[in-house]
């Protein structure tokens, strides 16, 4: 008799059966423990609650992605601290904005000389990601990027080939697809981090965000992006 061969699961399969787990072993673990009361726990408990999806999303993808993406270590607040010119920062914005949303801002070097900035806004007050865009720019080499919005559910890559100089080349990941995971799990993790109030110059930063404008600072810009260099 021929023994049976398992089915080999496909990474969105792993990625459901991953987090479906996560949530049932979140749900025995807490049984009458203390339930999230402020904004920094609910955060906190979302990113615990989704952390074995979200491994599992990152090691399905080509090790190049990977190596890309893998940025948890660095996205901590031990890190940016010890790390020159590092910072987390919530970014300013007019009252009626901040009352519906929350701005994140990181930057930082990596070990490897490149740099990368994370973007991310969410709900006020809650833990639910509305984008969250990540550039990552290495010492010598392609400038590499990923725009996700919950609007529409969608996930753009953004590339900067060095023979274009300064242009862009994109293209969309598919929805429930590993990359849209790992960079939803990177925005959820800038959301537990210790950032630094907003300052003035955030707010004229922020602004120029909204208007689309590339005023406010040099930036290259993606498409339907808010995207700025590293």
């Amino acid at each position: 008799m021929t023994p049976h061969r398992p089915f080999p699961l496909s990474p969105r399969v792993l990625i459901l059966l991953a987090t479906v787990a996560s949530a049932l072993v979140a749900a025995c673990g807490r049984g009458d423990a203390h339930e999230p009361s402020t904004v920094a726990e609910v955060r906190l408990q979302e990113l615990a609650d989704s952390a074995a999806g979200d491994r599992a999303a990152l090691v399905t993808l080509p090790p190049a992605l990977q190596q890309v993406l893998r940025l948890e270590p660095y996205l901590d607040d031990s890190y940016i601290r010890a790390t020159p010119d590092a910072e987390c920062q919530v970014l300013d914005a007019d009252l009626p904005e901040r009352l519906r949303a929350e701005r994140r801002r990181v930057r930082v070097r990596l070990p490897d000389s490149s740099a990368v900035v994370v973007y991310v806004r969410a709900a006020a007050g809650s833990a639910a990601l509305e984008r969250v865009e990540i550039v990552r720019r290495p010492l010598d080499g392609e400038q590499l990027g990923f725009i996700w919005d919950a609007s529409d559910d969608a996930t753009l890559e953004v590339r900067w080939p060095t023979e274009l100089r300064g242009g862009t080349e994109a293209s969309t990941q598919p929805r429930g697809g590993p990359v849209p995971r790992a960079v939803r799990a990177l925005g959820r993790r800038v959301l537990t981090l210790d950032c630094v109030p907003p300052t003035t110059s955030d707010a004229h930063f922020e602004a120029g965000l909204e208007r689309g404008s590339d005023t406010s600072s040099p930036r290259t810009r993606a498409p339907r992006s808010s995207m700025e260099q590293p």
